[in-house]
């Protein structure tokens, strides 16, 4: 008997380049070990139709920042035009994404925009927050929605800016969009820091998203324990809702879901934050899972025919396929 597919999202870190330097952030972005550069299109094509065929339909497209790529739009077009159950997360900072508004409205009903956005304020104390609610955003914001283009906000919780975001929540509620918070991610560097800035800053930075769940009850209507968008896998979702919209939380203290082969065989296990989050595509052309540090679970498919490629999702689904919940992962 067939093993029943996994239903996943399949991460593609198209580029490291991005208009922005974020403090949480690195210079690669979301891209394995620092890889600088942009996937060049034709392999990038490849690669998706060899997921499309596997039976991946979600994609997230992210980067660095993705609309600073030349071909983004040319690849919004081509994952909507696999087939009409395909559907796209555009992760951005929001530069430029007006750019590609007729193609995204045409697809609005497979389409979410995911703004970052951490701040009320350009600056919290000393702390630069260059992803805030500038009246840029707040208009980039209005005209997607507008058009009923699907908006969300994502919020990156830290001890810096954890007392205005109750604030930044209410206006993001007022304007119309979705929210997910999210803690901290530990790293091994971040923006123009080494490892041992990076632990310390890890330490000095990391919020509790229990300290504004008390909050998000007051001002939402219901509440579900296991809330998730698209998938079920990662780190365990809870939602917060009112009305139409809804405030996701991804709080890696609810520890994770791993596979049966990451808990027994990785020697990374007992550090690992995220867990089977989703399939992910660097800009080097490397099939890892996301935020894995695993290099026996990588594949080069730069390096790979479309036999080869089909074979490596092929494993990496299995992985999916076998996961169980590891409770105990505390920070």
């Amino acid at each position: 008997m067939e093993q029943k597919q996994p239903k996943v999202i399949l991460a593609l870190a198209i580029t490291s380049a991005c208009n922005l330097k974020c403090f949480y952030c690195k210079d690669s972005g979301e891209n394995l070990d620092n890889a600088l550069g942009t996937i060049e299109f034709n392999n990038l094509k490849s690669i998706v139709k060899v997921a499309y065929k596997n039976g991946i339909k979600n994609y997230r497209i992210t980067g660095g920042e993705p609309t600073t790529v030349h071909y983004f739009g040319e690849l919004l077009e081509y994952i909507m035009e696999l087939g009409k159950d395909s559907k796209i997360r555009i992760s951005t900072n929001g530069y430029k994404i007006l750019n590609y508004m007729d193609m995204i409205e045409k697809c609005r009903e497979r389409m979410e925009i995911v703004i970052s956005v951490d701040s009320l304020n350009k600056k919290i104390g000393k702390v630069e927050y260059e992803k805030y609610l500038s009246e840029q955003i707040i208009n980039i914001t209005k005209k997607l929605l507008d058009r009923k283009i699907k908006v969300r906000y994502n919020i990156v919780i830290t001890k810096e800016n954890i007392n205005a975001t109750p604030e930044l929540i209410l206006k993001a509620l007022d304007l119309g969009v979705n929210i997910k918070l999210l803690d901290l991610i530990k790293h091994d560097e971040y923006f123009e820091k080494n490892k041992e800035e990076s632990n310390n800053f890890f330490k000095n930075s990391y919020q509790s998203i229990d300290d504004i769940k008390q909050f998000l009850r007051s001002i939402t209507d219901r509440y579900q324990e296991n809330f998730n968008m698209l998938v079920s896998t990662g780190i365990p979702m809870s939602g917060y809702f009112k009305g139409n919209q809804y405030i996701q939380v991804k709080d890696s203290n609810r520890g994770s879901t791993f596979s049966e082969e990451c808990v027994n065989n990785c020697s990374y296990f007992d550090k690992c934050q995220e867990g089977m989050f989703s399939p992910f595509i660097s800009n080097n052309g490397i099939l890892s899972i996301s935020n894995c540090k695993n290099k026996n679970l990588r594949w080069n498919l730069l390096d790979m025919n479309d036999e080869e490629k089909d074979k490596s999702f092929k494993e990496i689904l299995k992985l999916f396929s076998n996961t169980k919940i590891y409770n105990n992962f505390k920070v």
